[in-house]
């Protein structure tokens, strides 16, 4: 179902869920228009990486604050969530009220 335009890359954004039980196709559908009404879908399908290269363009940091943001990314942030779409990332709190940030289960 179409949720419209991606707001970060303008190209066309889309929700979809599946049922093999014909009497479930119109609850799921209503269920995804009430998402794109709501606007619960995905705000974008951009990945992590292409989201935080964007913002590091236009974000006014220091040279010190960019070099070290820029190495964080590269080292850490990159290699274990950089491919993934935002959508499918969150944050998770440990027992200590301290959040960790993983990707969603599927």
């Amino acid at each position: 179902m179409y949720a419209g335009p991606d707001p970060v890359t303008g190209k066309p954004n889309y929700i979809s869920e599946s049922t093999r039980d014909p009497r479930q196709i119109r609850q799921v559908r209503t269920k995804l228009q009430a998402q794109v009404d709501q606007q619960r879908s995905a705000a974008t399908n951009a990945i992590l990486s292409y989201t935080i290269e964007r913002w590091l363009e236009i974000a006014e940091l220091d040279f010190q604050t960019r070099q070290g943001y820029e190495g964080y990314i590269r080292r850490n942030i990159g290699p274990a969530l950089g491919d993934l779409p935002i959508s499918k990332i969150r944050p998770q709190a440990d027992d200590n009220g301290m959040f960790q940030v993983e990707p969603m289960p599927h």
